[in-house]
């Protein structure tokens, strides 16, 4: 397990306990130095064992947002697999945040 997927739980249990900005900011810095640093597998690998049922819908919008970078330069070979897990557990969750994934796909 790297840095980053301890970067997730943490993100996410702050979300949980309501400090949803506090949990964004923690993903945004951490993933956002891990791709300056070119940590793509990394990243990628957290992509891959993310379970979208267990994460808040707003760490699952941060993780699609700050890895948009990645998609757009092919770098994160399990980004789209991740997108789909995202968009099926937000629908069966009928929450209004459906409309923010327009945009985060892999139809770029």
């Amino acid at each position: 397990m790297t840095n980053l997927h301890h970067t997730v739980i943490t993100a996410n249990v702050a979300m949980n306990v309501g400090s949803v900005d506090r949990g964004i900011d923690i993903i945004y810095n951490d993933f956002d130095e891990a791709m300056h640093a070119g940590r793509w597998e990394d990243i990628d690998n957290v992509l891959l064992f993310a379970d979208c049922s267990v994460l808040h819908t707003m760490c699952i919008l941060a993780l699609l947002t700050i890895t948009l970078p990645g998609r757009d330069e092919n770098r994160l070979g399990h980004r789209a697999a991740f997108y789909n897990s995202a968009e099926k557990q937000i629908l069966k969750r009928n929450e209004p945040e459906n409309d923010l994934l327009l945009g985060l796909g892999d139809e770029n």
